[in-house]
């Protein structure tokens, strides 16, 4: 076709186009669009061969009817066709190889065959030299399966653009046909009845053609607000996922300011913890603070100990053998002796007495007020009274060290003064 309207047209300037046939379900006319850059042109090419002789046969020519109007005062001068026109003509249509095949290949071919490539696809290792040599082929299948991803979704998007396309050029023709045809309708009002389909015609056997012809109108204008309502709910869905993708957006542009925000406010944070006493004593002085945190696995290891006694005691116990009598007396006497002091029964000012005393001891061994050291010592005093000064001592000797047995020495001595 280039060939054809290259031989005919010269040197002119134009523009061509074939508009697909399948379209408006064509059998053997090809529709052609042309297009030139000057009214001269159309009204020569006009002049020349849209004449009763035709250059080429079943050829039929159709321009704007508004043409002469605006082209009456523009004169041209037109030459006869030649017969070595008409040869070379005759030459170009009768070579079949001239005549393009339509190819099968949808516009998404392309991308197809880059896909097909990517089996083959290899990533250059220079690219890679800062990867270990362990991951490498893992690195290289991920580039390759999100290359093949980001392709597969081009060539989906692609699909959808061409089909919109394809559906919008064939309703814009359609349109076209139905307005070109409404057109032939108003100017020939004298309707033959037997020209309508007699299928869709019996139906409405009890109308004539005035009220048959309002029938099909309204019908298309409802047809028309259906057609505009979907329309209308195309544009409500862009117009949500625009404002979806807005706030996205927004979200995003704040997110950067609102992460540094977050890092400073932890970095304050992190400097008010700093004044703190237990990161001071963490901090200057290590050991004092590793004492504290032992308390917990003492007392843990203390209620141990206990609940293992305990499970002795429910134990069914077995004969002692008899002590030797010259030592039995003295072991009962000493027993008598401290278990002269009970504390579980002292009055509440004595409590009082000795709890401000536990409490002021352990402040001038430890350093500081330690609730827990003092439950551990009230808790020790309350259940043994002063049986168990020995156990007591190494409880506190965890935490203490030396000092453990000089805060139970002075603390046995004030229950001593209590008494």
């Amino acid at each position: 076709m280039e060939k054809v309207l290259s031989l005919l047209l010269g040197d002119r300037s134009f523009h061509w186009s074939i508009l697909n046939k399948d379209e408006f379900g064509l059998d053997k006319n090809i529709l052609l669009f042309l297009k030139f850059e000057s009214l001269k042109d159309i009204k020569w090419f006009l002049k020349t061969y849209d004449v009763e002789e035709k250059i080429i046969e079943d050829i039929e020519i159709k321009s704007n009817e508004n043409l002469d109007e605006y082209s009456k005062e523009i004169e041209v001068e037109t030459n006869n066709i030649s017969q070595n026109l008409k040869a070379k003509l005759n030459i170009i249509l009768s070579n079949s190889s001239n005549f393009e095949k339509v190819s099968s290949k949808s516009d998404v071919e392309d991308l197809d065959q880059v896909l097909k490539s990517y089996s083959n696809y290899k990533v250059d290792n220079a690219d890679l030299v800062d990867v270990p040599n362990y991951m490498k082929d893992s690195i290289i299948k991920n580039i390759i399966k999100f290359r093949s991803k980001m392709l597969l979704i081009e060539k989906e998007k692609r699909r959808k653009e061409i089909e919109i396309e394809r559906l919008k050029t064939k309703n814009k023709f359609k349109n076209l046909f139905e307005g070109i045809k409404e057109t032939n309708d108003i100017q020939q009002p004298n309707i033959d009845v037997e020209k309508v389909k007699q299928s869709d015609r019996d139906e409405f056997e009890d109308m004539n053609d005035k009220e048959y012809a309002q029938f099909i109108k309204h019908k298309r204008e409802i047809q028309d607000d259906m057609d505009y309502e979907q329309a209308l709910n195309r544009m409500n869905r862009k117009e949500t996922e625009r404002s979806q993708l807005e706030d996205k957006l927004a979200y995003l542009e704040k997110y950067e300011p609102d992460l540094i925000e977050y890092k400073i406010n932890y970095i304050d944070d992190m400097k008010n913890y700093e004044t703190t006493d237990i990161y001071k004593m963490y901090i200057n002085d290590h050991k004092q603070y590793q004492k504290i945190r032992s308390q917990k696995r003492l007392v843990e290891e203390m209620k141990d100990a206990e609940d293992a006694e305990e499970e002795e005691k429910q134990k069914p116990k077995e004969k002692e053998p008899e002590k030797e009598p010259e030592k039995e007396p003295e072991v009962k006497k000493q027993k008598v002796a401290k278990g002269a002091v009970v504390a579980s029964s002292f009055s509440s000012d004595l409590k009082e007495k000795l709890q401000a005393k536990i409490i002021e001891l352990v402040e001038e061994y430890l350093g500081v007020k330690d609730d827990f050291l003092i439950d551990v010592i009230n808790e020790n005093i309350i259940k043994n009274n002063l049986d168990k000064k020995q156990e007591l001592i190494t409880d506190l000797s965890e935490v203490l060290d030396e000092d453990a047995e000089n805060l139970v020495n002075d603390l046995y001595e004030f229950i001593e003064n209590l008494k």
